[in-house]
């Protein structure tokens, strides 16, 4: 089975063969985003995520490459957004950002369908917790192969208000941190 570490290092060789007009915005928002929002919200200990800590390692974790494709598929979604609602993303084509994915990452099929199936999941909401939590619910599938523990495990996330809020914050300055990652790096300067 391959680490996380890993998976990071085969991302970044695949994006190396992206086209050159989406390479470095999907550097960010593929490899760079998804492995600090993984490790920052179930591994690393810190004050917020102590309740997506203990998920995590409640869990029968051995799919790290799954877990981090999962992460990499709503990053995907939250770019793809940004190339349509934030002008100055609206340089970057999502048609060709999906192409490089599909042709030059090994998953990247699946990554695709599932950033899709991301922006169904929150177009259909009903409550802005399910904007983060519809990628929480996406992971637990991996790291709770038993369906009755997963059950349990989401039910009792759900009920823990303070973690939902946490979640919200954490997401929402993930988002930040990426698009000041693309500013500082002139990604979004023009070409």
């Amino acid at each position: 089975m391959e680490n996380l570490a890993g998976a990071c290092v085969t991302a970044v060789r695949q994006i190396a063969h992206f086209d050159s007009s989406v390479k470095s915005v999907c550097l960010t928002w593929l490899v760079v985003v998804p492995h600090t929002y993984f490790t920052d919200l179930f591994i690393e200990p810190g004050s917020g995520n102590r309740r997506f800590e203990s998920i995590f390692s409640g869990s029968s974790f051995d799919n790290a490459q799954g877990c981090f494709h999962v992460t990499q598929a709503y990053y995907l979604r939250h770019l793809l957004r940004l190339t349509k609602q934030a002008p100055e993303y609206g340089k970057f084509e999502a048609n060709t950002i999906k192409h490089s994915v599909r042709s030059h990452m090994v998953f990247g099929e699946e990554i695709v369908l599932m950033a899709e199936e991301f922006e169904q999941a929150i177009q259909n909401m009903s409550r802005p917790e399910d904007f983060y939590m519809c990628y929480v619910k996406r992971l637990l599938a991996i790291l709770y192969p038993d369906e009755a523990a997963r059950d349990r495990t989401l039910s009792s996330l759900w009920m823990d208000v303070r973690a939902l809020l946490w979640l919200a914050h954490f997401t929402c300055e993930s988002i930040t941190s990426a698009k000041y990652i693309d500013e500082k790096s002139g990604d979004l300067q023009d070409r």
